[in-house]
């Protein structure tokens, strides 16, 4: 990872603090703020290849991916309770000067330490690595991640328009207590069945959940639903995350991880603006209703192109369960 990558994400986080402390046109802020958007650097795809290389087993490699995951969440659900702190506090330009060094501070310490990693298990940079688009079983992988993040989003436009800011705060919140609740669970066990096969799973899970509110349109209905969907969608996160070791080869994997985040961003982006004329034309029962809908409708098209790759996950079991020879080596290629 270059350092002058998180430099310009910092530089670009103090500028965009200074146009709000100096109340400079809004199509200037609003430039400036999609300019440190696209800046920081691929922290989690990184940090997810580094945890295929670092852990010795398929075991250690859950445990790592699911803690990951969930201090995620944890920071999403802190994060905007903290900067609307700071914004009481003082100001949105101070804020944005703390955002500023904390993107200082972390990207600079995570550059210090990818330096001492040992080079054998360093994300070397290929000639031109196969993309992972190619690779059987990695594409339908990308359509359940997309939709599980456009019905969240859609869902949560949803929560908005029927209960009020407040209300939306405190149960969008409990998505992400779910995700950590769920994350740390799933990462303390083995699981039995196909890892090819939890995904879709997961993603049906998610649509009987999200189906609750449209059946019972009140807020505890919706709590529960986003608590048990926050479950479920960061577990489906972690085995997308197996799974690229499983489906992509070795020089591909960071950009597959950066393909997993691409498509939740992705959903997520369709689903705020699905959520906000669903709303507005319909009501927030039918838009319920809807999100249920359109997730089960991907997860129906995911199933079968996953049962294709049952036999080859179970192959890669397999493989899995025997011993490897370099586990206790000093150095993992």
């Amino acid at each position: 990872m270059p350092q002058r990558s998180w430099r310009r994400a910092s530089g670009r986080l103090s500028a965009l603090a200074a146009a709000c402390a100096a109340r400079m046109p809004a199509v200037l802020t609003v430039s400036l703020a999609v300019l440190a958007g696209t800046c920081p650097p691929p922290v989690g795809p990184l940090m997810r290849t580094l945890w295929g290389r670092l852990t010795a087993d398929e075991a250690q490699r859950q445990c790592a991916l699911s803690l990951d995951t969930a201090a995620e969440s944890t920071v999403f659900a802190l994060g905007p309770v903290l900067g609307g702190l700071l914004v009481a506090a003082s100001s949105a330009a101070a804020t944005l000067a703390v955002c500023a060094a904390l993107a200082i501070i972390g990207f600079g310490l995570l550059a210090t330490g990818l330096r001492r990693t040992p080079a054998s298990v360093r994300v070397a940079s290929a000639a031109r690595p196969r993309s992972p688009l190619r690779a059987p079983g990695f594409t339908p992988l990308l359509l359940l991640v997309l939709a599980v993040a456009g019905a969240l989003c859609l869902f949560e436009v949803a929560v908005l328009a029927a209960w009020g800011t407040l209300v939306a705060g405190v149960l969008t919140t409990l998505f992400s207590v779910g995700g950590v609740l769920g994350g740390l669970v799933y990462g303390r066990r083995r699981w039995r069945g196909a890892l090819a096969r939890r995904p879709v799973v997961l993603a049906a899970c998610s649509t009987v959940c999200y189906a609750l509110p449209a059946l019972v349109c009140s807020a505890p209905a919706a709590g529960i639903a986003l608590l048990l969907t926050g479950a479920c969608t960061d577990v489906l996160l972690i085995t997308a995350y197996q799974l690229v070791d499983r489906l992509v080869p070795h020089g591909s994997r960071t950009e597959a991880g950066a393909w997993i985040n691409t498509a939740y961003n992705l959903g997520a982006a369709m689903g705020t603006a699905a959520g906000g004329v669903l709303v507005d034309r319909f009501g927030s029962p039918a838009a319920f209703a809807v999100t249920a809908g359109l997730l089960g409708v991907c997860t129906s098209i995911g199933a079968p192109l996953t049962r294709r790759r049952h036999a080859t996950d179970a192959a890669g079991e397999a493989a899995l369960s025997q011993p490897e020879p370099t586990a206790t080596s000093p150095g993992r290629a």
